[in-house]
């Protein structure tokens, strides 16, 4: 009588047991004629004639790493935890490649792949532009300060190295820059506003986004004729001498003539003042004041 818990292989010819071959409906007792073995070499045979690119699986022994360290598949380099991203899956809860070899495959990807990538990018970001929106107005409310003082260090560190880099891309791109400040001369002009009233610290910490926008959509509606005019001026005399400070803000703009802005300039009137509200639209200041404001680091809109 023959044994039906053991089968010969017809590829190496070794009789084993049934549990080495795999399950096949219409096979010998149920089996494939193969055994796992023989299946499994010709599987990798026909992968490697198929991808020139194939590399086998390297089984390494289990080494025995200090408190912290873990060794990176990728550059097989022994390094500290901290240098790992996270990963739910993973062996302990991070990913078998360190964050630099992560960051160099991710870029030769989006190297090869840019136009998909982007084009992604950019369907993802219009589907989800207001919620984006919120959660970075959000993010930065809530970090404004710490996220202002690394941009500083890290514009202070590459300073020189961004200086070059931005003339050259500027002496390539002439034409396009041209064509850009003829399209957005609002901006420009909303920008340049922005950081002369920054100078002498009349833009308030607390203006929201959505008044940022504003200011930006007045400035649009501005041409050479019709200017975009503080109510209170930045640098405001009054008739008796005094210095105003006139805040950066929308409810003290507004659209006034190119001639009436030219007879107005700096001066204002006690009458003027009387309209706006002191401590939000203008602020009382030293005769010196707007020559050196960094005389006075305790006054401006940026410390109210």
């Amino acid at each position: 009588m023959k044994n039906l818990t053991e089968k010969k292989c017809s590829k190496c010819g070794e009789t084993k047991e049934l549990d080495k071959f795999h399950n096949k409906k219409g096979g010998r007792l149920g089996r494939s004629a193969c055994c796992k073995i023989c299946v499994s070499k010709k599987l990798k045979e026909k992968t490697k004639a198929n991808n020139p690119n194939y590399k086998p699986k390297i089984i390494r022994e289990k080494e025995e790493l200090q408190e912290g360290e873990r060794r990176c598949l990728c550059c097989l380099e022994v390094k500290n935890k901290i240098d790992f991203c996270k990963r739910g899956d993973g062996t302990n809860g991070l990913k078998s490649r360190c964050k630099k070899c992560e960051n160099e495959i991710s870029r030769n990807r989006y190297i090869k792949n840019k136009d998909a990538v982007l084009k992604k990018q950019r369907v993802d970001y219009e589907k989800n532009k207001a919620k984006k929106l919120k959660s970075c107005s959000m993010y930065y409310e809530e970090n404004k300060i710490e996220i202002r003082e690394k941009h500083k260090k890290n514009y202070q560190k590459n300073k020189e190295e961004r200086n070059k880099k931005s003339r050259a891309h500027y002496l390539d791109n002439k034409d396009w820059y041209k064509n850009w400040r003829k399209e957005n001369k609002a901006l420009l002009y909303s920008n340049a506003s922005e950081r002369r009233a920054l100078e002498q610290r009349a833009s308030p910490n607390n203006i929201p986004i959505e008044e940022k926008r504003d200011i930006r959509n007045l400035f649009k509606e501005s041409n050479y004729d019709i200017h975009v005019d503080h109510i209170i001026p930045i640098k405001g005399k009054l008739p008796d001498g005094k210095r105003v400070l006139g805040a950066h803000r929308l409810s003290n703009l507004q659209l006034l003539s190119r001639e009436e802005n030219m007879k107005k300039l700096n001066n204002i009137t006690y009458e003027d003042l009387s309209k706006s509200v002191e401590g939000r639209d203008y602020i009382f200041v030293p005769n010196d004041y707007h020559k050196c404001p960094s005389k006075y680091p305790f006054i401006g809109f940026d410390v109210i």
